[in-house]
């Protein structure tokens, strides 16, 4: 029964009106750059350890960087069971600089920005540390650094 839940809670995720939301509201269509702007762009992919096919996981490029919230432990069993059942786990978030894959990652663009990627890196970094998936995860914190990146009253 349990399993059932857990199949159909994370099936339906990829369709979550947040996903919808990130990448189907006003950056569907981005407006043309401004000078002196950078373009952002977010991308699915499948979770640490999970099938490729299950594409959960969200991540924001910018500059040659890439952000993303992880589970400090994502492969423990411990996290899973925190995780499904409610709670939260210790979280890092990671900016890496993007690398070529085997098998490339399909970015979208979301807009442009004037903001460099220092700015990023330190929004990023004040993100809470306790990851739970109802309320803050790889997702919240993907649309809170868009909603930083393209605000356009700095």
């Amino acid at each position: 029964m349990l399993l059932g839940w857990v199949i159909t809670t994370v099936s339906s995720s990829a369709t979550s009106p947040l996903w919808r939301d990130i990448l189907l509201s006003r950056w569907q269509k981005p407006p043309p750059p401004l000078p002196c702007t950078r373009p952002i762009y977010a991308a699915t992919e499948a979770l640490i350890g999970g099938p490729s096919f299950l594409q959960l996981h969200v991540c924001v490029r910018h500059e040659g960087m890439r952000y993303d919230f992880v589970p400090l432990e994502p492969n423990r069993p411990s996290t899973a069971l925190a995780l499904l059942t409610g709670g939260g786990v210790d979280g890092v978030l990671r900016c890496r600089r993007v690398q070529p894959r085997a098998q490339p990652t399909r970015w979208v663009l979301l807009g442009h920005t004037s903001r460099r990627s220092e700015e990023m890196a330190a929004f990023a970094q004040q993100h809470c540390s306790v990851l739970t998936l109802s309320s803050n995860n790889c997702w919240t914190f993907a649309r809170a650094l868009l909603d930083y990146a393209l605000d356009e009253s700095h």
